[in-house]
């Protein structure tokens, strides 16, 4: 008796979870079936009509700054191809992961996908399901890939302009600190690289690489100790916890601190104000966000690297209409980078208000 209730418990609790899931992805947009959306806007709803309704899945990075100036420069490119692009779960009373909302995206038969992909075989899995749906859905990654998957492409940096824009400003610094008595002569020089979220991650280790690589033919007769740490996937608490556990090891503490993501980079920031290592420790950093910048003009953060974030949207979307015009993509699209110091923040951020 008991094994049969047990039995109709985990009925239960699937019927609930198929509810759930079908609630979500009726939630996600009201679109009717002439190809036409009730957009809400401050409580009012307007009625367009598009060709195409494009699902954007940035998973847990959804609602950060960086994800939404993605989306940003995707939905503006839409409107001129007559696409709907929406912030696939952004709206949503819970948060879901990436696979949940691919899974979402595939049931309500959107037109196309571009979604930040984890490389993982779920996903793969997910993406040739849409490919092989009955109505073909084409997937396009953007900054992380699934490689082996049958997505029509990829949307990232140039992963070897990325590590020189790295390295050139991490060579300028080890000359900097040559000529200073921070760093006593008799030791090596420390390089403390934040590598991301997941240690799986294939773009972060491959930026990484390719860090060191070019730093070692720059300096050869430097010495130098590297170390990698990742921040897990706890957002910006567990990146403190762990950018903390590496500073206040007097020690070991490094010169500099390499950041490849942007809650590190203001992690970073934050704790060597905390810890009054202002100008002991240098910080290269990643992305624009308003802290990063302020960081940068008040000499906390050395340095950051720019991907143009909403090129990467427009990208992603000139890339589906390709596809849905003549057929084809090519399987790689790379986006321009920079490097944003104290010397050219004002002509960045003039550039920005333009």
């Amino acid at each position: 008796m008991k094994k049969f209730q047990n039995k109709n418990i985990k009925i239960h609790i699937l019927v609930i979870a198929m509810l759930l899931l079908v609630t979500a992805v009726i939630g996600i947009a009201e679109i009717t079936l002439n190809g036409k959306i009730s957009l809400g806007d401050n409580g009012t709803e307007e009625e367009k009509s598009y060709d195409y309704h494009i699902a954007m899945i940035g998973g847990s990075s959804s609602k950060d700054d960086f994800w939404n100036s993605i989306y940003e420069g995707a939905r503006a490119q839409g409107e001129k191809y007559s696409m709907y692009v929406e912030n696939f779960g952004a709206g949503l009373s819970s948060d879901y992961s990436c696979k949940e909302l691919l899974q979402m995206a595939i049931a309500a038969k959107v037109d196309g996908i571009i979604i930040r992909a984890d490389g993982s075989e779920d996903t793969n899995k997910l993406i040739q399901e849409a490919a092989d749906d009955e109505v073909p859905i084409p997937v396009i990654t953007i900054l992380e890939d699934n490689p082996n998957s049958k997505r029509l492409s990829f949307v990232t940096a140039n992963d070897y302009r990325l590590g020189e824009l790295y390295g050139e400003r991490v060579v300028k610094l080890i000359g900097k600190q040559d000529q200073t008595v921070e760093k006593a002569s008799d030791r090596a020089v420390r390089i403390a690289v934040m590598t991301g979220q997941k240690e799986e991650e294939s773009t972060p280790n491959l930026l990484y690489s390719g860090i060191r690589d070019y730093v070692t033919k720059k300096v050869p007769g430097e010495e130098i100790v590297w170390s990698t740490s990742a921040s897990g996937s706890g957002g910006e608490f567990e990146s403190e916890e762990t950018i903390r556990d590496i500073l206040l090891g007097e020690e070991e503490r490094p010169d500099m601190i390499v950041c490849l993501n942007a809650a590190d980079t203001i992690s970073a920031c934050q704790c060597v104000i905390d810890y009054n290592l202002v100008g002991k420790v240098s910080i290269i950093g990643y992305y624009t966000s308003s802290e990063i910048l302020d960081g940068i003009q008040k000499g906390i953060i050395d340095s950051t690297i720019v991907i143009e974030t909403e090129e990467i949207g427009r990208a992603g979307i000139d890339g589906l209409n390709d596809y849905f015009q003549k057929g084809y993509v090519s399987e790689y699209l790379q986006v321009d980078s920079r490097l944003i110091t104290q010397e050219n923040i004002d002509d960045y951020a003039g550039q920005e208000d333009e």
